[in-house]
């Protein structure tokens, strides 16, 4: 091959890539990202720089920064104001991790879209880092201790961790799990029976929209579709009526109102003297705000006894009122479990006693740590179940009872004001305790495994790096979901029945948290329209209960 000319080569040299100098990428302003700067180099510059910090700190200093991390340790959220810690989110731009800050009003929002392995906090600048890169999808702390309750702690594992589960002859985990549970295949529960209400009859019930009155000026703002006005009051198959604008009318008014009176009056209840709201009302409700947040508390009117029932959900609340519940606790309670409303059962307490030292809860590994590529079949799940029943039959496990489950009516275990979380009412001088199911708990109830992802992590279980996987979604995967329209709807039991139905037969791929996290969002117009009703639903106690 004859050589090239000089100038060819010098021309193509001058235009190769590895001859020009990458242009360092763009970052966001103030966030301490140099442009260009890579995560790794950032963060271990940030170290380097704090490290010589703390060699110069005064004693008020570090006695601050300590104070700074232990309030960080408890993984809550930081507050609003201008001395809460910073947030950053490390967002995948072009190729690139870019660190962002999130916007106090939106600390919130973007909290749980990370798991506590994913956040990292930095005590000297007062910041958290945010990025699915720090940790796996896991919201674990990954120490295994053995779970006590009620003995069940000293018998074997239904699952030992880090079995191998490939293994062969008569004692193979197939021949294990059928001599356990006599179960070759897991037979779907009985489905919920749902009484399908008109169209009109549910927005009245939940809404207190009235379907008959004056006539509806033409709307000049955009109507929901049919789909999403049906999937908003809890099934996409709900039939609308034949004059439907009037219905659309109501939730493009309500998407969009902050106040109660950017509602037509002719479309909403509480606008005439003779609705429900104005008149007498069976249960005693007062509003109370905890932590920033505003919450609703239920008494009796007569002989108040020491529960109390407390939601956070004033939409719910309304609802209480105009159906005329009451008007004891326990049949407010049946209502609101029948409905699939979530709710605490409380005892009311005048006091805040401080927690004994010599009470603790065990934590445990949940369903377990398998190896890498693991993947449950039927007999896991039949393993699972009971596994969870059980817990489910014990005092703690009574709590996820009243987020929606077999009997809500149970108050909290014994030792309530101990591990219990408690929420304080300072108008009234009260405190309501209610059992708070740990994240363990929580991942035991959904079902979920810790997998080797094939990578080196210090801090895990063998130094192995894991994952987590699913039967079914965490919480906040549904509360953030178009799903969640206040209470268990015919969407909801679709939902439920769908995916057991997949288990059942075998189809159904065991999700990771960000899969959920994608699986779950549903249609995302719908929880605009439920904010707005919510929105509107505080107004209305606020004038009615101060």
């Amino acid at each position: 091959m004859p050589a090239q000319p000089q100038a060819l080569v010098d021309a193509d040299q001058a235009f190769s890539p590895v001859s020009v100098a990458p242009k360092p990428f763009a970052v966001e302003k103030y966030s301490g990202q140099r442009p260009g700067e890579e995560m790794a180099t950032f963060l271990a510059r940030r170290k380097a720089s704090n490290d010589a910090y703390m060699l110069k700190e005064t004693p008020q200093q570090k006695t601050a920064r300590l104070q700074r991390e232990a309030h960080a340790a408890t993984g809550q959220v930081p507050g609003k104001s201008s001395k809460a810690a910073r947030v950053f989110v490390w967002e995948e731009i072009d190729g690139n991790l870019i660190r962002q800050a999130v916007g106090r009003k939106n600390y919130e929002d973007r909290w749980d879209d990370f798991t506590p392995s994913q956040r990292v906090y930095d005590s000297i600048h007062n910041e958290w880092d945010l990025c699915e890169n720090f940790g796996p999808l896991d919201d674990q702390d990954l120490a295994h201790d053995d779970w006590d309750d009620d003995g069940l702690d000293d018998e074997v594992p239904l699952l030992p961790d880090n079995e191998n589960l490939t293994r062969t002859g008569p004692h193979t985990s197939q021949s294990d799990l059928h001599r356990i549970f006599s179960v070759s295949q897991s037979k779907p529960d009985p489905p919920l029976v749902f009484e399908i209400l008109p169209a009109e009859r549910q927005a009245y019930l939940q809404f207190r929209y009235i379907a008959s009155g004056a006539a509806t000026a033409a709307a000049q703002i955009p109507l929901p579709t049919f789909k999403v006005t049906a999937k908003a009051l809890g099934d996409k198959d709900l039939v609308l009526p034949a004059n439907d604008t009037r219905l659309r009318t109501f939730f493009a008014q309500l998407k969009n109102a902050s106040r109660l009176d950017m509602i037509s009056p002719d479309l909403l209840d509480f606008h005439s003297p003779s609705s429900d709201i104005n008149q007498v009302w069976e249960m005693d409700v007062a509003s109370f705000v905890h932590a920033g947040i505003t919450y609703y508390v239920v008494k009796q009117y007569d002989t108040p006894g020491p529960f109390v029932i407390v939601l956070s959900n004033a939409t719910a609340t309304l609802e209480i009122v105009r159906n005329g519940w009451g008007p004891d606790i326990a049949s407010v309670a049946r209502q609101l479990f029948l409905r699939g409303i979530p709710f605490q059962l409380c005892i009311k307490d005048s006091i805040v006693p401080l927690p004994r030292e010599d009470l603790y809860l065990k934590r445990y590994s949940g369903l377990g740590y398998r190896p890498q590529g693991y993947q449950p079949n039927l007999l896991d799940y039949a393993a699972y179940t009971n596994f969870r029943d059980r817990f489910l039959m014990t005092a703690r496990g009574h709590a996820a009872l009243r987020y929606g489950g077999v009997d809500a009516l149970l108050g909290p275990s014994d030792d309530v004001t101990y591990h219990g979380a408690h929420l304080i009412n300072k108008r009234f001088d009260e405190t309501y305790w209610d059992d708070q199911l740990t994240a363990d708990e929580l991942d035991l109830i959904c079902g979920v495994y810790h997998v080797a992802t094939g990578q080196t992590d210090p801090n895990g279980i063998e130094n192995q790096q894991t994952t987590t996987i699913s039967w079914w979604p965490r919480p906040v995967y549904f509360e953030k979901s178009g799903l969640n329209v206040g209470w268990w709807s015919p969407a909801c039991q679709a939902f439920y029945q769908r995916r057991l139905s997949q288990i059942n037969h075998g189809d159904a791929t065991l999700c990771t948290q960000g899969q959920w996290k994608n699986n779950m969002k549903f249609d995302s117009k719908v929880p605009a329209y439920i904010e707005g009703a919510e929105r509107c639903a505080a107004q209305i106690l606020g004038t009615v209960r101060p």
